[in-house]
């Protein structure tokens, strides 16, 4: 009898290697998908920051200036009161204050008239007035945000 070699993988070797390469395909995507938010979240924390300091200079500004509870224009168009940026529209905070506010401090890309979508180094963020304080999220996960109390200057990371 004749016999043949036959060489190359069977059936149960070639379906082996699909689903190990399956696995490895599902953790790698895993992996960047974390990656990726983690990334998010890094950006979200390092504007946090920068929004931040600025708030602490313009305040430090107001405490050198000696200047009473209301200050108009005290760093180029922002106005302070009791201390802490409040707008640009006096000192009385009102919707529009929030995006201004974000606007002034870190010298977001300027839109035509009011928009609540703000380009930053290349990341959009939205803005929206809660209650007496302003809110501040990356336009694609609503989820990675920081909150900015006009009131006490506090600038607070939410992340869920």
């Amino acid at each position: 009898m004749n016999k043949k070699n036959y060489s190359g993988f069977t059936l149960i070797e070639l379906i082996l290697v699909i689903v190990i390469l399956g696995i490895l395909g599902s953790l790698i995507f895993a992996k960047f998908t974390s990656l990726k938010k983690d990334s998010e979240i890094v950006k979200v924390k390092a504007i946090a920051r920068a929004f931040q300091e600025g708030v602490r200079l313009i305040h430090a500004k107001w405490i050198v200036s000696g200047a009473s509870s209301c200050v108009e224009n005290i760093v180029d168009d922002i106005d302070v009161k009791n201390g802490w940026p409040i707008g640009v529209n006096g000192c009385v905070f009102a919707w529009q204050d929030c995006d201004d506010i974000l606007t002034s401090v870190l010298e977001f890309s300027p839109t035509a008239g009011y928009s609540t979508t703000k380009q930053y180094k290349g990341e959009e963020f939205k803005t929206r007035k809660v209650n007496e304080t302003c809110e501040y999220w990356l336009a694609s996960d609503e989820t990675l945000k920081f909150v900015y109390n006009p009131s006490d200057g506090s600038v607070v990371l939410l992340f869920k």
